[in-house]
């Protein structure tokens, strides 16, 4: 998929970037595609992996792919729904500190109905 240039004076980590770039625009690459490890692009096309590290760094910064520990690097869906999708994530842990803590569900029914606005079913 990737092809790297070596006749051009373009950085190899610039030419990796532009390709995921314009993979993304032409449609090759779509949101929640995972890209292939540091270690096996580099193998792939022969260079150093400290180089596609650089370039999916540097891809992150740009909001063009999401790092996940453990699980690889994805192409970044629209930021709203990654937004939201780390709110829950946030909740999830927030809500299992709670049950961890004893807290009844009703008192956390409580404060979620409070901040949005609606009444418990008390």
């Amino acid at each position: 998929m990737f092809i790297i240039n070596s006749q051009t004076n373009e950085p190899i980590f610039e030419q990796i970037i532009n390709q995921v770039v314009k993979f993304k625009e032409l449609g090759i690459l779509k949101a929640g595609d995972k890209l292939p490890s540091v270690r096996a692009l580099a193998g792939d096309l022969g260079i150093n992996p400290n180089t596609v590290s650089k370039a999916y760094q540097e891809l992150e910064l740009m909001g063009i792919v999401e790092s996940l520990n453990k699980k690889g690097v994805f192409i970044n869906e629209n930021k709203t729904e990654l937004l939201k999708n780390k709110l829950l994530d946030n909740l999830a842990v927030i809500l299992n500190d709670c049950l961890e803590n004893k807290i009844a569900i009703k008192e956390v029914q409580e404060v979620v109905f409070r901040i949005y606005g609606g009444e418990s079913n008390d």
